[in-house]
């Protein structure tokens, strides 16, 4: 079994939205407080972060399973592995083509 961790700090004065891919969850971390991303998987991988304006993505790895920590207390976990994606392509990569549309990008500009 192979085992990542990243934290993730809310230092800002409003909530810090995390966004759970592939799962398509969506927690709040309120001001103040870290929480522990613990991602474990039977291949080994690593937990992808992106960071936008209050807004985390995290991205687990294909047969990882993610649970969510404040301090000793479980915040979200799931036991539904990540699916295998195409050879040679990342999870958050292909979340993104997948939900990626010329028309969204027009309606952002």
């Amino acid at each position: 079994m192979h085992e990542t961790i990243r934290l993730l700090t809310n230092s800002a004065d409003v909530p810090l939205f995390v966004w759970i891919e592939p799962w398509a969850e969506e927690i709040q971390i309120p001001t103040g407080h870290t929480y522990k991303f613990v991602g474990s998987g039977t291949e080994k991988g690593e937990l992808e972060v992106e960071n936008r304006d209050h807004v985390a993505i995290v991205y687990g790895w294909p047969t990882s399973t993610l649970t969510v920590f404040d301090g000793d207390t479980t915040i979200w976990e799931t036991d539904n592995p990540v699916p295998p994606v195409p050879s040679g392509v990342s999870v958050k990569s292909f979340v993104k083509q997948l939900f990626h549309s010329p028309r969204n990008e027009e309606a952002s500009e």
